[in-house]
C-alpha cells in the first residue's frame, strides 16, 4: 500500500515545505492512487532536498498490469541532478518535460514525462512517469518494421499505381503496378523525371505552383483512362509528391455504354410516341369520314387513349432515366382532353397536382389512361344538356400513398351501372385493380361525382 504518512515524514525531515505544500502533495498522491490505472506505469512525486539541487522520491504508484521497472521502492532515495536534469530543470523553471531521458536509482535508462506541482505560485516538487527505454525502441523498431513491410512489400500487391517524386520531379519509388504502367507508356530507363510521365496532362511546374494538399483529376493514356490523385507532402526543408494512377477504363467504357443506351432508349420512345401520333390522326381522318355518331364517338376515344400513352413516351422522350414527373404528363392529357372537346367551351377542366411526384414509366402510362377515361366520361355525361360545370383532376402523395380523383358538378351517375355499359369504366376499374394493385372508388356528391382511386408506393413505382 502507498504510505502517504512516509511521504509526510520524509518532506518534514529532507525540505523546507510548508504544512499547507504537504497538503497539496497529499491531494496529488490521493489522485494518483485513482488514476494510476489508467497511466499503468511507475508514477512518482519528487520534492527539492533543503539545501541542494537533487529532489527526494516521497511517493510511488505502481503501474497495474506492466511489471514495474523498480526491483525495490525508490521512496526516500535522492533523484540526483545528474542522473534526473529534467527534475531539477522543472523545479527551478516550472512547465513539462515529455519523453526526457533518465537514469533510475538502479541505474535503469528511462523516458520521463515531468510536469510541475504548485501550491499558488510556488513549485514544491514534481509529478513524473516513467517508461523503459529499452521497451520504447523495441516498440519503434517493431513500428519500423511494420512500415518497411508495407512500403516494400504490400504496395507491390496493391491494384492502384503509386509513384512518389522527389522536390525536383524526380522518380523516387514506384510499386509493381507503377512499373508495368511505366512500360505501358514506353520508358524503361531508370532516371524518369515526372514531366516524362504527365507533362501532357499536368506539367510538374504547374504541379509544384498548385501545392494543394490533395487534388484529382482524369487523364488519358493511348486508350487507357486513369484517375490521377495527387499528394502533397512537405516539411521544413523537402516537397514530396505522391501521385496514385487508378486505371478506371472498364469504368468509363460502362459509362458510354449507358449514355449510348440512354440515348437509344430516348429515341425508341420518341418514335414510339410518333407511330401513336401517327395511328392518332389515322383514326381521325377516319372519323372524319364516318357517317355514324356512335362510330365518331367510338374513334374520338380510342385517339385520346392512343395520345394518352403517347405522351409518356413523349415526356421520356425527353428525360434521361426511366421515371417521369407525373404532373408533366397529366398536363399533357388535360391539353389533349380539352383539345378534343374544343366545341365544349362550357366546361372547365382544372388540374391539381402535389409537385414532383415521380414515377416509373409504366405507372405514368397506368394513370395516364386511367385519368383520361375518367375525364372523358365527365365530358360526355355529367352535363348532359351541356350547361357550365367543373371538372377538377387531384392528384396527392402521402407517406406511401398515391391518392387520384375525378370530380364534376354535374348531374352524377352511378359508376358502378355505368360499368356494365361502358368500356372506359371497364378499363379504368381493371388498370386499376391489376396493374396499380390498387382501389377504386365512386362517390355521389349533392352536386356531380367523384371517383378516385389510390394505390401504395414502392421503389418500383414511385418517389
Amino acid at each position: 500500500m502507498n504510505n502517504k504518512k512516509r511521504m509526510i515524514e520524509l518532506c518534514e525531515e529532507y525540505t523546507d515545505l510548508t504544512k499547507d505544500d504537504i497538503g497539496k502533495l497529499l491531494q496529488m498522491a490521493h489522485a494518483m492512487d485513482y488514476i494510476n490505472e489508467s497511466i499503468n506505469c511507475d508514477a512518482f512525486i519528487d520534492v527539492p532536498v533543503r539545501n541542494s539541487n537533487d529532489s527526494i522520491v516521497v511517493y510511488h504508484v505502481l503501474p497495474v498490469t506492466e511489471p514495474s521497472l523498480y526491483k525495490n521502492s525508490p521512496v526516500g532515495q535522492l533523484a540526483l541532478k545528474e542522473n534526473e536534469p529534467g527534475v531539477a530543470e522543472i523545479i527551478q523553471n516550472g512547465g513539462y518535460l515529455k519523453g526526457h531521458k533518465a537514469f533510475t536509482q538502479e541505474n535503469r535508462v528511462v523516458l520521463q514525462d515531468i510536469f510541475q506541482i504548485q501550491n499558488g505560485d510556488r513549485i514544491i516538487g514534481t509529478y513524473l512517469t516513467e517508461i523503459d527505454l529499452k521497451k520504447v525502441v523495441k516498440n519503434a523498431r517493431k513500428e519500423a518494421q511494420g512500415k518497411h513491410l508495407v512500403d516494400t512489400e504490400l504496395n507491390h500487391f496493391l491494384d492502384d499505381a503509386v509513384l512518389i517524386f522527389d522536390e525536383n520531379g524526380k522518380l523516387t519509388f514506384q510499386n509493381a503496378k507503377a512499373e508495368i504502367l511505366c512500360g505501358y507508356f514506353g520508358i524503361k530507363h531508370d532516371d524518369i523525371h515526372y514531366d516524362e510521365l504527365f507533362k501532357n496532362d499536368l506539367p510538374f511546374a504547374e504541379l509544384v505552383e498548385n501545392q494543394e494538399d490533395e487534388f484529382k483529376l482524369e487523364i488519358q493514356k493511348g486508350n487507357h483512362h486513369y484517375s490521377f490523385k495527387q499528394i502533397f507532402f512537405h516539411d521544413n526543408e523537402h516537397f514530396t509528391y505522391a501521385i496514385i494512377l487508378r486505371d478506371i477504363t472498364q469504368l468509363k467504357q460502362k459509362e458510354a455504354e449507358l449514355v449510348f443506351k440512354t440515348v437509344a432508349i430516348r429515341e425508341i420512345h420518341h418514335r414510339i410516341k410518333n407511330n401513336l401520333q401517327t395511328v392518332a390522326s389515322i383514326l381521325r381522318m377516319q372519323s372524319r369520314r364516318a357517317e355514324n355518331d356512335e362510330a365518331k364517338e367510338i374513334l374520338k376515344d380510342s385517339v385520346n387513349r392512343i395520345l394518352s400513352i403517347a405522351t409518356t413516351h413523349d415526356v421520356l422522350a425527353r428525360q434521361p432515366g426511366d421515371e417521369v414527373e407525373i404532373n408533366e404528363v397529366l398536363r399533357s392529357i388535360v391539353t389533349n382532353i380539352q383539345r378534343s372537346y374544343a366545341g365544349n367551351n362550357n366546361i372547365q377542366l382544372h388540374l391539381k397536382v402535389d409537385e414532383r411526384i415521380i414515377v416509373s414509366s409504366d405507372v405514368a402510362t397506368t394513370v395516364s389512361l386511367i385519368v383520361n377515361e375518367l375525364v372523358q366520361n365527365a365530358y360526355d355525361h355529367a352535363f348532359p344538356e351541356k350547361e357550365h360545370g367543373d371538372v377538377t383532376v387531384e392528384m396527392t402523395k402521402a407517406n406511401d400513398s398515391i391518392h387520384v380523383s375525378v370530380r364534376d358538378n354535374g348531374v352524377g351517375f352511378d359508376i358502378m351501372e355505368a360499368m356494365n355499359t361502358s368500356l372506359g369504366l371497364t378499363i379504368v376499374k381493371g388498370y386499376v385493380e391489376a396493374k396499380l394493385k390498387g382501389t377504386l372508388q365512386s362517390h355521389k356528391q349533392t352536386e356531380g361525382t367523384c371517383i378516385s382511386f389510390h394505390f401504395h408506393c414502392n421503389a418500383n413505382t414511385t418517389k
